[in-house]
Formats: structure tokens, C-alpha cells, sequence
């Protein structure tokens, strides 16, 4: 096996790492492209980096990784940052409607908050994160050179979960015991 583990890594995740090398190694001698998604969760960059740091050189050679330059850099978020080329009023006025609910919903909190005299912040930056997520899917289809619909995004967060099913992704959800509750 072309992969290189580190000794210091518990044998859970030594099996894990093995696992991935493996699933690395198949899908490149099967020509499938495998791309990891290291720019829409705030520990998502460090935590791909760190695994393609411990897959070694020659499993490293095999993927494709899109981070945040690459995102940038993407025909889509060229696209969309271009205001002449927005996909139309329709988007426009949804982005302005969500908008809006967030901020009624932040108004309402704060007003219930005062009656009862606490503090209250609700996080309004949903929309933003979902379209980061969005670009990073529709990147990384990108960069395999391939249709969204053609690609399969192998999520471990209810985030990319819901920007899969946004773009039309198809997805395969891994649970782990170390995050799962129930």
C-alpha cells in the first residue's frame, strides 16, 4: 500500500487512514477523480489537511484538493460575484427575503430577550455559509471536471448535507461515533 501512516496516531485512526488510502488508490485505478473539500467548515481546512498530510506523497498525488483560492478562483464564483451576470431578480429578491427573516427573527429575539431580561444573538449568517458551501461543492465539481450531478459528495456534516441537496448533489452521509449523540 502506497500510504504512509504516522505511528502516533491511535489504531482507530490508523484503520481510518488505511481505509481512506484504500478508497484513494481504488477510485485513481478506476480513473475517478476523488477531490476533498477542504474550505466550507471552519475546522474543514485543517482537518483534510491534516489527513492528506498523513496519506503520504503518493496517495497525496492522486486527489485534488479545492481550498479557499481555489473557490475564488472558480468559474462559478466568478460567476456569481459578477453583478451584471446574477442569475436574475428571482435570486436577488430570495437573498433579500432571507435576509429580512433574519433580521425580523434577530428583532423578535431581542424583544423577548429585554422583556425578560437576558441576551440574545442569533445567528444570522446561515445564508452565507450555505452559499460558501454551495461554492465549494460546485467547485470541486469543477475542478474534476465534471457536472454536478455527476459527482457524489461524501458529507460528515448536516451542512454539506444540505448543500448537496441544493445543488442537485448526489450524497453518501458518514456518521462517526466520535460526533454522533443518538
Amino acid at each position: 500500500m502506497p500510504c504512509l501512516v504516522s505511528p502516533l496516531f491511535p489504531t482507530v485512526k490508523t484503520h481510518f487512514l488505511l481505509s481512506i488510502c484504500r478508497f484513494v488508490d481504488d477510485a485513481y485505478k478506476k480513473g475517478i477523480s476523488v477531490v476533498v473539500l477542504t474550505t466550507y467548515s471552519k475546522s474543514g481546512d485543517q482537518i483534510a489537511r491534516s489527513i492528506v498530510e498523513k496519506l503520504g506523497e503518493e496517495s497525496i498525488s492522486k486527489l485534488k484538493i479545492v481550498g479557499d483560492k481555489e473557490v475564488e478562483q472558480s468559474l462559478y464564483t466568478q460567476l456569481v460575484n459578477d453583478t451584471r451576470l446574477s442569475s436574475g431578480v428571482d435570486e436577488q429578491l430570495a437573498k433579500e427575503a432571507i435576509k429580512a427573516v433574519s433580521s425580523e427573527k434577530q428583532r423578535i429575539a431581542e424583544e423577548v430577550a429585554s422583556m425578560l431580561k437576558l441576551s440574545v444573538d442569533i445567528d444570522t449568517r446561515l445564508s452565507e455559509s450555505s452559499e460558501k458551501i454551495i461554492a465549494a461543492l460546485r467547485a470541486g465539481a469543477e475542478v474534476a471536471g465534471l457536472p454536478v450531478c455527476d459527482c457524489v459528495l461524501i458529507a460528515g456534516s448536516q451542512s454539506g448535507v444540505a448543500g448537496a441537496e441544493r445543488v442537485g448533489l448526489p450524497c453518501v452521509v458518514l456518521r462517526s461515533r466520535y460526533r454522533s449523540s443518538c
